[in-house]
């Protein structure tokens, strides 16, 4: 729609009061106009000062307003090759004038272009276009390798913070065996992170002997390495003080487990108490140093854990604790990884661990999380918790 024009802006005055403004405006800037051109243009010496005037014509703009002859003069020229640089130094002084010019327009009638949202409505995409039969620049240049970003989950049998600094070696040697980008992820519980494994939130996954039995069948996650040279054992500790010399004696006890579904810690330690009769208070504490920690201080009277944890909570718990029972060994935790991954990933995976393997010991990765070594794994593994039929996770199958 056309824009109606008001009565002043027709008017013929007003329009030349607007002119004059902008000839006014654009004489601030002559003598800098001057000062830069003299300085850009390689022949500084044949600057022609009214050739750099911002109105450089025949007539000065006084002079034009009232139908005067200009007063200026051109220097006389008698050197041909002189007359011809001269000319085409008022070629680019024009020319940075007309630069200079729309700038100040530019300035005045808007903000700059780069300030234009883009979006299909805009028909900005923010992408140079290149004429037919060129190639962008950035074409040109082979462009980076994405590098492959893995969200390694880890069950939270610690702290979050304590198992995010123990696993960032693991993390970082993996990262340079497989060329992929390893990020160690975890959950502020087990059962969370129970709900993050069948959602499928994690590329690769370190659970329990029983979780891997269950996110196996669902979202279909797949072995592929375990810990070198271990079995997993629950344990039940109390305080080195406690009257309490075999489980028999935790009869109606307050006992504390990491969560319903924690393998060795709480399922085969809570299915154990109950094959002998002995009733407890079952309480969880979603983690096994929380465990520990709570039967230090006096909270509950025992509680479930594992070797590898047990070795590896502080020492100050650890020195007023006593491990009061020990369960048969079981297949230790899986290494696994999400359905997603394709084939050539997982022949990646499996050559780092076999590489691994293979190699001596580093202390650097292991030490921190308690690890002989890691070793090749597959699904049959487990099968030994399988058959123990354990059903405590069923519903989450149901559910999904």
């Amino acid at each position: 729609m056309t824009e109606e024009k008001t009565e002043a802006e027709l008017d013929p005055r007003v329009q030349i009061g607007n002119l004059s403004a902008f000839e006014d405006r654009l004489h601030l800037h002559g003598s800098r106009l001057r000062a830069f051109v003299a300085m850009k243009l390689p022949f500084p010496h044949l600057v022609d000062e009214t050739a750099l005037s911002p109105l450089a014509h025949p007539q000065t703009r006084q002079d034009r307003r009232h139908g005067k002859k200009s007063l200026n003069k051109q220097i006389p020229i008698t050197n041909e090759k002189e007359e011809q640089m001269r000319r085409m130094t008022g070629i680019w002084a024009r020319m940075t004038l007309g630069l200079l010019v729309a700038f100040w327009v530019g300035c005045e009638s808007g903000p700059p272009a780069e300030e234009v949202p883009s979006t299909p409505e805009s028909g900005v995409q923010g992408e140079a276009t290149a004429n037919p039969g060129e190639t962008p620049e950035a074409e040109q240049k082979e462009a980076p390798a994405e590098v492959r970003e893995i969200r390694f989950g880890v069950v939270p049998q610690q702290a979050p913070s304590q198992i995010l600094r123990n696993w960032k070696g693991f993390a970082k040697e993996m990262s340079k065996r497989t060329g992929w980008k390893w990020t160690v992820k975890t959950a502020p519980s087990i059962p969370e992170f129970e709900e993050r494994c069948l959602d499928g939130q994690y590329d690769i996954a370190y659970m329990n002997p029983y979780h891997y039995t269950v996110f196996a069948q669902q979202p279909g996650y797949k072995a592929f390495a375990r810990q070198k040279n271990k079995q997993i054992k629950g344990i039940l500790v109390v305080r080195k003080d406690s009257p309490v010399e075999t489980i028999a004696g935790l009869n109606d006890a307050r006992v504390a487990f990491p969560s319903p579904a924690a393998f060795a810690a709480s399922v085969v330690t809570r299915t154990h108490l109950r094959n002998e009769s002995i009733p407890v208070e079952v309480n969880y504490a979603n983690s096994h140093d929380s465990v520990y920690a709570n039967v230090a201080n006096k909270i509950h009277e025992a509680g479930g854990g594992v070797m590898r944890t047990w070795n590896a909570t502080s020492a100050e718990v650890r020195d007023q604790l006593e491990i009061l029972w020990t369960s048969p060994a079981y297949t230790p935790h899986a290494f696994a990884y999400h359905p997603r991954l394709t084939d050539d990933e997982v022949k990646t995976l499996k050559k780092a661990v076999s590489n691994l393997e293979a190699e001596p010991r580093d202390s650097a990765v292991f030490d921190p999380i308690q690890f002989n070594g890691l070793t090749a794994g597959q699904d049959g593994d487990w099968d030994d918790v399988r058959a123990l039929k354990i059903t405590e996770l069923d519903h989450l199958l149901e559910v999904k």
